[in-house]
């Protein structure tokens, strides 16, 4: 036994000598990702700057690089922070015009300006109009039915199109309630709240990203802070390698419930349920009172929008832009896997059922592209629609949604091939 012991001593400490060489590799290769990978670029710094309406805007005359973990596109905003050409205000004689609102689907970041299913839609219609077509696409990543609103009422009315299309996807619903923007950076955004039935606008002049208030508050003396939690936040702040494994963990409920019990996690709050976004509330079978406050300010958004289009002559046409999960039973197994949730509680058509229901209420015209995408599954022997990693659609999904849309326009707003 004696002699055995230096053989298994250095046994172990050639183990622990390799797996702390595998850290090592898995870290550096983690850093050279980040350097040259797409953590390295912020959309929204690259394309946006500070609006005191609107949150944020894309920046005039700005030319983008953007680099993500699907893509690389170069985007192009003209003097009013359009992508694209310079369109003129005043419309032609004969033009039949459209402006599209939405957010980051509607802005198609991820693809080449002339791939954006709103180029595409344009170029079909063309083709078999006896009129000249125009699309102006005003989408904005970000953006939720609130800030296209506005939108619309400073810029998009500018343009006087025959028709206006809101692009409106799953997250818009709980954004529609939210006074700040978590992801990318982006902020602080205004705020509708309804009050005896009417819209009343809240949160603007939105603050600056530079006002000290929005600067995060000074940790206490180190000497009060516990050493595990020093340690963790040394290493969240140094190591790329605990930053990506503990995002894994956090993002699987599994695996979340087991390191909150050995107590390298932290519990969620008491009120949340565990891993699951609270923007996914809107997919539970039963609303709670916030996803209901949430519907009824979209309702009361989309039946401005409605007036607000009609005030000027423009008829209005709601898109609705499923999430992938939405789409494709694959990605919402997964989901369900990742978050735990079940089918007693959790139904993921729930908003594409409720803003169907909403629209007819309001006598806005939707067009749910659902049942289209599923069957164009590649399940079905159907291209995929989406990117992988990035879950926007990809140059497939834009043309097939410019396709649809200019079949539909064709056949229910005569107006936009037919001679005036």
């Amino acid at each position: 036994m004696l002699r055995r012991r230096p053989q298994i001593t250095v046994k172990l400490l050639i183990l622990f000598g390799l797996m702390g060489f595998t850290a090592l590799m898995i870290e550096g290769g983690l850093r050279i990702r980040s350097f040259f990978g797409p953590k390295s670029f912020n959309q929204h710094v690259a394309c946006c700057e500070y609006d005191p309406l609107l949150g944020w805007r894309h920046v005039p005359n700005r030319i983008a690089k953007i680099v993500t973990c699907d893509c690389e596109v170069l985007e192009r905003f003209n003097s009013r922070g359009v992508r694209g050409p310079e369109y003129p205000i005043e419309k032609n004689d004969g033009e039949y015009r459209i402006v599209i609102l939405g957010d980051s689907f509607a802005e198609g970041y991820c693809v080449e300006f002339e791939e954006l299913f709103s180029e595409v839609m344009k170029r079909r219609l063309i083709e078999r109009a006896r009129r000249q077509v125009e699309v102006i696409n005003l989408g904005v990543a970000g953006y939720s039915t609130d800030q296209e609103l506005l939108l619309f009422q400073t810029e998009g009315k500018l343009y006087r199109p025959d028709l206006t299309i809101l692009m409106f996807h799953d997250n818009d619903v709980w954004s529609n309630r939210q006074a700040f923007y978590p992801s990318w950076g982006r902020g602080h955004k205004p705020l509708f709240q309804l009050e005896m039935g009417e819209l009343h606008l809240t949160n603007v002049p939105i603050r600056s990203p530079d006002d000290p208030a929005d600067l995060p508050p000074v940790d206490p003396s180190p000497v009060e802070v516990a050493l595990l939690k020093r340690i963790k936040g040394t290493m969240a702040d140094h190591s790329h390698l605990y930053g990506f494994v503990r995002e894994r963990i956090k993002n699987t409920a599994s695996f979340y419930s087991v390191a909150i019990k050995l107590g390298i996690a932290d519990p969620p709050e008491p009120d949340d349920t565990i891993t699951v976004p609270k923007e996914y509330g809107v997919y539970r079978r039963l609303d709670t009172p916030e996803v209901e406050a949430a519907w009824q300010l979209t309702a009361a958004l989309l039946a401005k929008l409605e007036q607000e289009t009609s005030a000027i002559g423009s008829e209005l046409l709601v898109f609705y832009v499923p999430m992938v999960a939405v789409v494709y039973a694959s990605e919402w197994d997964r989901m369900r896997r990742n978050y735990g949730l079940d089918d007693e509680d959790w139904n993921i058509e729930r908003v594409e059922r409720q803003l169907s229901e909403l629209s007819e209420r309001l006598g806005i015209e939707l067009l749910d592209p659902l049942e289209s995408m599923r069957a164009n599954a590649p399940a079905q022997g159907g291209e995929h629609l989406y990117f992988e990693l990035d879950r926007h659609w990809n140059r497939v999904g834009h043309r097939w949604v410019g396709q649809m849309l200019a079949d539909y326009v064709e056949a229910h707003y005569p107006g936009a091939t037919t001679s005036p």
